[in-house]
């Protein structure tokens, strides 16, 4: 599955990053810590070299803690300051803000200006970050990927302003695991894929990675792997089944959000180990 879904607006924004960037004395990109690998745009990873970035793993709550530790540390190999958060955690974007105070260079003097960008794909959390970060709706947050359309500058405190980014997804995802993954976390719009294609790529990957939440919340045996008998009790459990006909628009929908709500408790989609194999 290639996907190509790179709206206008992206395009614009990713001429004027690279202009901007070059300014910038701290970036911080936003990645979604069930796909971190997917989620996290080589194109960004590009345009940044050299710069300072903080890797924030949002989403944490939704993610397995100790994949999201060695994901942090995959991060910090490649050169990149890294933490895992919950954007809309007060607590957590506190952690935020200690972080990029640390990392942001010191003043040299009170007429000094400093600035933070804030990058990442579409629907990753960016401006809820900005909004905890400042205490504040100074940006206009959504379950949906494109929101935010333009750059946006937002004074931070007396001597930073922080910039806040529409989400940049790649010209072409040609990666079919990662395309199904954005598709997963929202970072693509719904019309470009179909919701049958991820459910069956989600049932497969808990089936051959996590039997063990597929048997905690639809009773299905561990042990049985033969993908179409278990989505088949996946969707009579969800009630997407009325005799013996399946409704696998229905199951789709049903099962997507209960993965997507956590419900089948928290869950990495990719390994750091993979990453490292490939390097």
């Amino acid at each position: 599955m290639t996907i190509n879904w790179f709206p206008g607006h992206m395009r614009r924004t990713f001429l004027q990053l690279k202009g901007l960037v070059k300014k910038i004395d701290l970036v911080v990109m936003i990645v979604d810590a069930r796909a971190p690998r997917a989620s996290f745009n080589p194109m960004l990873e590009e345009m940044i070299a050299g710069q300072a970035c903080l890797i924030i793993l949002n989403k944490e709550d939704l993610a397995d803690p100790k994949q999201t530790q060695a994901w942090m540390q995959y991060y910090k190999r490649k050169g990149f300051y890294a933490m895992a958060a919950n954007c809309n955690d007060k607590s957590s974007s506190d952690k935020i803000a200690k972080n990029i105070q640390n990392i942001l260079p010191k003043l040299q003097d009170q007429i000094e200006k400093r600035s933070i960008l804030a990058i990442g794909v579409p629907n990753v959390g960016k401006s809820t970050l900005i909004n905890a970060l400042l205490g504040k709706k100074a940006q206009k947050v959504a379950n949906s990927p494109a929101l935010t359309r333009q750059i946006a500058r937002i004074k931070y405190d007396d001597h930073t302003y922080l910039y806040d980014s529409p989400g940049v997804m790649l010209t072409k995802v040609q990666d079919e695991n990662s395309g199904f993954l954005l598709a997963f976390i929202k970072a693509i719009s719904d019309k470009v894929y179909d919701e049958q294609d991820i459910a069956y790529f989600l049932a497969e990957f808990l089936l051959a990675h996590h039997p063990d939440k597929l048997e905690m919340r639809y009773e299905i045996d561990p042990k049985d792997k033969d993908l179409e008998s278990s989505i088949a009790k996946i969707a009579k459990k969800l009630g997407a089944q009325k005799s013996a006909h399946i409704d696998y628009q229905q199951f789709a929908q049903r099962f997507l959000q209960d993965v997507r709500l956590g419900r089948l408790g928290v869950l990495t989609l990719e390994f750091p180990e993979a990453m490292d194999s490939i390097a």
